[in-house]
């Protein structure tokens, strides 16, 4: 698709966003777009590291490990991950509410993936422990009602060193 039309069918899906958000709070007298925008930013602070370990996790061969080590609380176990893609979808949501009766509720679809290469997992007593990192592409969209409102893919990423986990 040309620029040009890409930046029209962008321009096209915000006005259907601010149009569908607009109508949704004519029958709210109380709020405002811009009072709910910092609201609706704080909707989006997902912890990646929750997102990789409650993945990884549920991965058969880590849980393998994961009770492996529980049984044998003295030893350290690593499981390698090759090429590995992880796929979250959330919804976090607004709800306006007067006088504690919720009147609307906005709710959006956030979905995220991370493609990670090289890493490690230092599991111990039951738990994963430490992550040694490699690299990883992340991305995600950003969904209201069927209107995709962002869309981002980050170059892949190299990253040093590990991440311990308390």
């Amino acid at each position: 698709m040309p620029a040009s039309n890409r930046g029209d069918e962008t321009a096209g899906q915000w006005k259907a966003l601010h149009d569908k958000l607009n109508k949704e709070m004519k029958s709210v007298k109380t709020a405002s777009l811009p009072e709910m925008t910092p609201k609706i930013a704080e909707l989006f602070d997902i912890p990646i590291s929750d997102v990789l370990l409650s993945s990884w996790k549920k991965a058969t061969e880590v849980q393998a490990l994961l009770y492996k080590s529980k049984a044998s609380p003295d030893e350290t176990f690593f499981a390698g991950l090759a090429e590995h893609t992880i796929n979250s979808e959330h919804h976090p949501y607004v709800e306006i509410t007067i006088k504690a009766q919720t009147i609307k509720r906005i709710e959006f679809i956030v979905r995220l993936f991370i493609k990670l290469n090289g890493f490690v997992l230092k599991i111990k007593s039951g738990d994963i422990k430490e992550i040694q990192t490699g690299t990883c592409e992340i991305g995600g969209t950003l969904d209201y009602e069927g209107v995709r409102i962002a869309e981002k893919r980050f170059e892949p990423i190299s990253l040093p060193g590990s991440v311990v986990i308390e």
